[in-house]
């Protein structure tokens, strides 16, 4: 796992990602001081393949509203950005709705069992 702040990375370990809350509350302490002592931040940058709605609704709520990108949303954001064709923007609406219907869907599930 590699937060980035501020552009340096800060590596913490995970003893695991199904965890609700993803990282342990000193850590979480630690990284929520870090990240507000750069005012000039726009979003954090988790480095895993993809957090669960409740996980990134916890850590934007962590760190003070600022959006929280894994790295399956920064490949969605990178491929909208250079998409110029209509087909291209169509192609990615649909990426987008599975993207957040999985997402949610993932999150029901694991509430059901």
């Amino acid at each position: 796992m590699f937060p980035q702040v501020a552009g340096k990375p800060s590596v913490v370990g995970l003893p695991s990602q199904a965890r609700a809350e993803f990282f342990g509350s000193g850590v979480l302490d630690s990284l929520r001081e870090e990240v507000g002592s750069h005012a000039d931040l726009t979003a954090v940058f988790i480095s895993t393949y993809r957090l669960r709605s409740s996980q990134r609704t916890a850590l934007e709520e962590a760190f003070g509203g600022l959006p929280v990108i894994d790295r399956y949303g920064l490949v969605l954001q990178i491929f909208q950005r250079h998409a110029q064709t209509k087909e291209a923007r169509r192609v990615l609406k649909v990426l987008f709705f599975f993207f957040f219907l999985q997402r949610t869907s993932l999150d029901s599930c694991r509430i059901m069992t």
